[in-house]
């Protein structure tokens, strides 16, 4: 098993080891190639003068990039966006946009078109792009590998006569013929599907073969193909009734099984009534992933139903589901659909080109419906180690002594995706294993003493499993170590003596679990670690010498997505090797704890997404070797050129290649601080404070704000300019020109961004508390509505407020969290002409800011903040979905030490709520409700209760959101 470099992107991870490989799927259709002629209206696209060779941060994956096809600039961006094909040297390559498969292209930011290197060879290559609306391009490369280089030869633009032969269907269908094998078929018939074969391959290899004889050799192989896969058909029902029916998943046009049978339970549900068949398959692998599920019946795939399956889990999820769809004949191989969250998103639920295809047999058919399979976890363990090959005298069991002697594929053991949960029988495993993967399963404890025998253990991956905790002294046996991964999990705190003393270790990863604190001494005596990466968790601290004894080795720091306020101390101990510190989405306020100028080698830091309100003079000033910085949407109101080094020593022409000040609080952002960076492609506006978002007092205990841009003219501006060709607007009268330009004066910016963008604006009223905290006391969200420019509000209590406005909308194709923006400060008494505080949030908002505290103002029963707060949070992250039959489902994020949930919903936005349900138990984080009105709107809101002293205690309301029945 090769090995993986540190990477952010577990779907990706998943669906790679998952997808049914490119050479073994069938295409469509024939492949009509066109002659691109302008005569038909045809654009050209943008012109290219270089490739260059590309590679990835880590150095894994090498690609020839072609930077001038640049998705975000102006000249070209259209052009990019409409590419659906590449073809390199006869054999085509999918869309994908990560790293990790070679037979791919991609569009990136920075590099612009990568094509990878699974079918270029030394010497002349040949691409060729098409794009809808626009001429085939052919591009022509020389590549030396041993070299990394490439040397762009030519492109042209193709008009008529400039047919090009597209091999690429032919290919495909001849290695997918050629991943059958004989198994039972007769002689005659194996032979003349070999002699099929071999006529489809004397027709690619003839150089002179037009586009209408490979298009005829495609359909005659698909013919031949379909000819030799015909098995003897399953007899449709014929009467009324349940059915079971058995089935096999396989490659398209293969025999060989399709891993997305792995999917699914291999029995399904057969329902007939009145002569019409419903189908039901059992979602039990990769679940999270799985967005949509389909069969083709009769050329067409119908509409399937996704019902839950089971009970919740803790966060709200499934593990398993059930997907119904109408079918019509089971004799035939139907192909199935699936679309992977790594392959598309919820907008391209139908778009059936993004989905994973597999061919269906039905195997079987018995009246009566017999159920699921429920396999024993220990079985289904047993099962696939004997997959592995660990069962070596076939005799269907596994035993200690062939564990002990089973090395796996030379050191290498994969049980990954095997729908695991009992591990025990793997403690047997020895010295000769020397890597273990053991991700997406369902795994919730690693049993004491489960690596002892692994002395050899170098590599083990635990990622995507459900483990709560390690055992102490877990890998005391395992000296070796190299590479822990235990992402995605249930971890909440990391013990001392867990990972403590492993002096090879070089890579730890622990992102994405629900950790709340390491203990002092937890990395002691990992003297080798070079990237730490712990982020998505739930950490505000770290041990302040946690990295005494990695700081020689360490050169990148992982701390995003976690709750920080101040970088933890203990960074300041990585002064020798350190390259990277990425800390973005905490609640940052401030850096100044961290002594930046010993680390002589520091390249890039990523703090956006923060509420940093300085960078002081000398911040950076001896970090010669930095190249990129980032400090988008943040609050800093002011930055000077001595924040940095006077000159940089880097690999970009002696300035920052990147640094990013977007959407920060500085009303003019400083010439000399520009110059510091490339200014070509770097951009300094939009700022909040454009906005204008004021809160003054209005008639004693009224408050009223005003702003004269909304948040969506924000994002719609950063949105325009963010491209490295787009002009840079630094000014409101600049942004709006530029509307009016594009005839968008007259309309409200909703209008404008409605066809291409969903929101949610939450715009809270927050308090001062006593300790310099900041509590919401009013809260309303607006979704996919035009924002209120102005209001009004009273306040019950004097003190100091403001206002906060957060962005919820979508960027690259999902609705996420953009930025925040706050007002002034203003202190409220019973002197009506009392001025605004000089205090802005913009200035330094406090740790609480991110927090937001339950209120007595949003709860039915008058108790006190501090009771409410001590005991329960406000419930968070409230998701709504439509299903089919008028019904919505509502989950929200578990709220620590709860009883239960409260849900309830209105007809009107500022119309009375009413308790529609009451969710016993902490676990359960869901809700269906049923019977509702098709086209109406519902308004939903959910708190956590706690029952204290035979009372109930209820904490803040969740914000409020809507959702249209459109089912």
């Amino acid at each position: 098993m090769r090995k993986r470099v540190l990477t952010y992107s577990l779907a990706l991870a998943m669906a790679v080891a998952m997808a049914v490989p490119q050479t073994a799927i069938l295409p469509t259709g024939i492949v009509q190639v066109k002659a691109a002629d302008t005569e038909n209206g045809l654009k050209t696209g943008v012109a290219l003068t270089k490739a260059e060779w590309g590679q990835n941060w880590s150095g894994t994956e090498n690609y020839i990039k072609f930077t001038e096809m640049d998705k975000y600039a102006s000249t070209s961006s259209d052009y990019c966006s409409k590419i659906n094909k590449v073809v390199v040297n006869d054999k085509e390559y999918p869309v994908y946009d990560e790293e990790g498969k070679d037979n791919y292209y991609s569009m990136t930011y920075s590099d612009g078109l990568c094509i990878y290197m699974g079918s270029i060879k030394d010497g002349e290559n040949t691409i060729i792009v098409s794009a809808n609306g626009y001429k085939d391009k052919k591009i022509i490369v020389n590549v030396d590998k041993t070299a990394k280089t490439v040397t762009f030869v030519s492109q042209k633009d193709l008009g008529s006569g400039d047919a090009v032969i597209d091999k690429s269907a032919l290919n495909n269908m001849i290695t997918a013929a050629k991943a059958y094998t004989k198994e039972s078929a007769s002689d005659e018939k194996w032979n003349a599907f070999q002699e099929a074969i071999k006529t489809a391959e004397d027709v690619y290899n003839n150089e002179s073969a037009t586009q209408d004889q490979i298009d005829q050799a495609v359909a005659a192989l698909r013919e031949a193909i379909d000819t030799f896969k015909k098995e003897d058909p399953t007899l449709n029902p014929t009467e009324d009734g349940v059915y079971t029916v058995t089935l096999k998943a396989t490659k398209q046009g293969s025999k060989e099984p399709s891993s997305l049978g792995g999917y699914f339970e291999g029995k399904a549900k057969l329902t007939v009534k009145d002569g019409k068949m419903k189908l039901s398959m059992l979602n039990i692998s990769m679940t999270k992933y799985l967005l949509d599920f389909t069969l083709e019946t009769d050329g067409t795939f119908a509409q399937a139903t996704k019902e839950a399956y089971g009970d919740a889990n803790s966060d709200g999820s499934y593990d398993a589901y059930e997907y119904t769809m109408s079918i019509k004949d089971l004799s035939k191989i139907h192909t199935a659909a699936a679309l992977v969250s790594v392959m598309g998103s919820e907008s391209d639920k139908g778009n059936y080109d993004k989905y994973m295809k597999a061919d269906i047999t039905f195997t079987s058919l018995e009246k009566g419906w017999k159920g699921y399979d429920k396999k024993d976890a220990n079985q289904t363990l047993v099962d696939a180690l004997i997959e592995a090959g660990a069962d070596t005298n076939n005799d269907g069991e596994i035993t200690q002594e062939e564990l002990a002697a089973f090395n796996g594929d030379e050191g290498s053991l994969d049980l990954s995706n095997k729908n695991l949960s009992n591990i025990d029988l793997l403690k047997g495993l020895s010295d000769k294993i020397k890597e273990l993967d053991l991700s997406g399963n369902k795994i919730t404890e690693i049993p004491e003493g489960f690596f002892d025998n692994m002395t050899n253990l170098e590599y083990v991956d635990l990622n995507s499993n459900h483990i709560k905790a390690l055992p102490e002294n877990a890998f005391k046996n395992t000296k070796k170590l190299n590479w822990i991964n235990i992402r995605a999990n249930n971890l909440t705190e990391i013990k001392k003596d867990t990972l403590s003393g492993l002096d090879k270790l070089v890579y730890l990863e622990l992102d994405n679990n629900s950790i709340t604190s390491v203990e002092a001494g937890a990395l002691d005596g990992d003297t080798s670690l070079k990237q730490l990466s712990i982020s998505g968790n739930e950490l505000n601290a770290l041990p302040d010498h946690l990295l005494d004894d990695a700081g020689d080795t360490i050169n990148f720091i992982e701390l995003s997505n976690n709750e920080f306020v101040k970088l933890p101390n203990c960074i300041n101990a990585a002064t020798k090797k350190l390259r990277k510190i990425s800390a973005f989405n905490n609640a940052l306020e401030d850096i100044s704890n961290i002594d930046f100028t010993k680390m002589s080698n520091l390249e890039e830091v990523n703090f956006y997404k923060n509420y940093i309100a300085q960078v002081p003079d000398g911040t950076f000033a001896k970090n010669k070797k930095l190249y990129s910085v980032d400090f988008h949407d943040n609050q800093i109101s002011n930055i000077t050129e001595k924040a940095f080094p006077e000159t940089f020593e880097n690999d970009y022409d002696g300035v920052l290649h990147k640094l990013d000040l977007t959407l920060n609080n500085i009303k003019v952002v400083d010439p000399a601080v520009m110059k510091k960076s490339d200014t070509a492609i770097n951009k300094f506006y939009p700022q909040k404070n454009a906005m204008n978002l004021e809160l003054k007092e209005d008639n004693g205990q009224k408050i009223s704000w005003s702003q004269d841009l909304s948040v969506l003219d924000l994002a719609f501006w950063f949105d325009k300019t963010a491209s490295d060709e787009a002009r840079e607007i630094e000014t409101v009268e600049d942004y709006k020109d530029m509307l009016e330009q594009n005839g968008w004066k007259d309309k409200n910016i909703a209008e404008v961004m409605d066809e291409k963008y969903d929101w949610d604006i939450i715009t809270e009223v927050q308090k001062k508390n006593a300790d310099g905290t900041w509590e919401t006391v009013k809260e309303d969200t607006e979704t996919d509505q035009a924002e209120e420019l102005k209001g009004n509000f009273s306040v019950s209590n004097l003190g100091t407020y403001r206002i906060k406005k957060v962005l919820n909308a979508t960027l690259n194709g999902t609705k996420q969290y953009r930025f925040t923006v706050y007002s002034n400060e203003l202190a409220v008494s019973k002197n009506d002409d009392k001025k605004p505080s000089n205090t802005t949030a913009e200035q330094k908002p406090s740790s609480a800011t991110t927090e937001q505290k339950p209120s007595d103002t949003t709860t039915t029963q008058k108790l006190s903040t501090t009771t409410v707060k001590d005991i329960l949070k406000k419930v968070s992250k409230i998701n709504l979905q439509n299903l089919k039959k008028r019904k919505v489902r509502i989950t929200w994020k578990k709220v620590k030490n709860a009883d239960g949930y409260q849900v309830y919903r209105a007809t009107k936005k500022n119309g009375k709520y009413k308790l529609v349900k009451v969710v016993k138990g902490n676990k359960k984080v869901s809700y269906t409700n049923t019977k509702l009105k098709k086209n109406k709107k519902y308004y939903y809101k959910v708190r956590a209760y706690r029952t204290a002293k035979g009372k109930k205690v209820y904490g803040a309301f969740s914000s409020k959101k809507s959702i249209l029945i459109k089912k």
